[in-house]
């Protein structure tokens, strides 16, 4: 059993600043894979209600604490 490198990186930046580009080209040039905290928001709200949420919707701060405050009501 050999040791495996973890890279974990956060890329922070506004609304609309290519941080969603940025990752996806960073996990496609390595390997790695990409995680959205806003595009599994609206997954899931389009899971638990059926309708989607707005792209703008998971930007928001009160909207996220709300949400997965509530998310197993």
């Amino acid at each position: 059993m050999g040791l495996q490198t973890v890279f974990r990186a956060v890329i922070t930046g506004a609304p609309g600043s290519g941080k969603g580009t940025v990752s996806r080209r960073i996990a496609q040039s390595f390997g790695l894979k990409h995680l959205s905290s806003g595009d599994t928001l609206r997954a899931i709200i389009e899971t638990k209600t059926g309708k989607t949420a707005p792209a703008q919707s998971s930007h928001s701060p009160l909207f996220q604490a709300l949400f997965i405050n509530n998310i197993d009501s």
